[in-house]
């Protein structure tokens, strides 16, 4: 039995993986994780940085893990602390970095809008509440019922890292990453209209061996939108990673 060990991106939840089947498939199971400052949970520290995430995602991995086989499956935000805790190695047997934060992040406009504290708050606070419930139920009226949307925001308005994350993620942070040798898959939707699939060709330095899928008309949340199509392709990625 394989393992998959999941953790959503910057304002994300459990409810993330929510929408999936369980398990994934007959040989494939899904545990997700609710990392410290996610889910309501405190900060690791009163000042974290990235190890402090990735320190305590090790130790849950060397605790928690009940399969001899493990897959380690980060989107967004929770790929970067994946991609920081792997530099311990023996982290887990695969993994699979979905629409990751690493490269650019001088450049994008995004990080750079996002650095005045007052900005995050502002942003964590309107999707969270009422304007975020307004344009959420808009933008996913034919894909998501409202239960999900509200499971959505309840992510953003429990999400103590959401702030941190735009200071401790930096252009030296990913610069100063040592390539990760194990079997992994960088998988991104390629109608992602939140990290745009081109920022595939930037995960070089970090992923020299990885299998680079770029899946046609996923967008940034396909574990909501299409999870059952989502949970056929990580069962079947998890597979090959590991035979």
């Amino acid at each position: 039995m394989i393992e998959v060990m999941a953790i959503a991106g910057n304002g994300g939840n459990v409810a993330r993986w929510a929408k999936l089947p369980r398990p994934l498939a007959d040989d494939v199971v899904l545990t997700p994780i609710a990392i410290p400052g996610f889910d309501g949970r405190p900060l690791p520290t009163s000042d974290p940085t990235i190890d402090d995430f990735a320190d305590w995602l090790a130790t849950f991995i060397a605790e928690r893990r009940t399969h001899d086989t493990i897959v380690l499956l980060g989107t967004g935000i929770g790929a970067s602390i994946a991609f920081q805790a792997a530099q311990r190695g023996n982290l887990a047997d695969a993994f699979i970095f979905h629409a990751p934060v690493g490269p650019a992040l001088d450049r994008r406009l995004l990080p750079r809008l996002m650095k005045p504290a007052p900005i995050r708050k502002f942003v964590k606070a309107s999707i969270g509440g009422l304007p975020g419930r307004v344009l959420l139920r808009r933008r996913f009226a034919d894909t998501l019922d409202h239960e999900t949307i509200d499971a959505f925001q309840a992510g953003y308005r429990d999400c103590d890292a959401f702030e941190v994350m735009w200071d401790i993620l930096d252009a030296d942070w990913f610069e100063a990453l040592n390539p990760i040798v194990e079997p992994s898959v960088l998988l991104w939707g390629e109608d992602d209209g939140v990290l745009a699939a081109s920022h595939t060709h930037g995960f070089e330095p970090v992923l020299p061996h990885a299998d680079v899928i770029v899946e046609e008309g996923w967008g940034h949340y396909p574990m909501l939108e299409s999870p059952h199509e989502f949970a056929t392709t990580i069962a079947s990625l998890a597979r090959t990673l590991t035979r």
